[in-house]
């Protein structure tokens, strides 16, 4: 869940207060509506797509345990 904190509050970061708490609900009702069907934010979970823990400034296709597909290997 720290991905989803920090991507929203990057997101909304020139907002006022009451604005800001309005759009990260939002932002955690479709990220919980639409990403968390492939994707988990805990550590080692896999689904369908890799676990975003600590997904900010990682490398692409690193997840252990995590089949990558040739494209996402080769764009190191």
């Amino acid at each position: 869940m720290r991905f989803v904190s920090a991507l929203l509050t990057l997101a909304v970061v020139s907002l006022p207060l009451a604005a800001r708490a309005a759009d990260v609900e939002a932002g955690k009702a479709i990220f919980n509506r639409t990403c968390t069907n492939c994707h988990s934010t805990d550590i080692g979970v896999n689904k369908i797509g890799p676990s975003l823990y600590h997904v900010v400034g990682r490398p692409s296709a690193v997840v252990q345990d995590y089949n990558y597909s040739e494209a996402m290997k080769n764009l190191h």
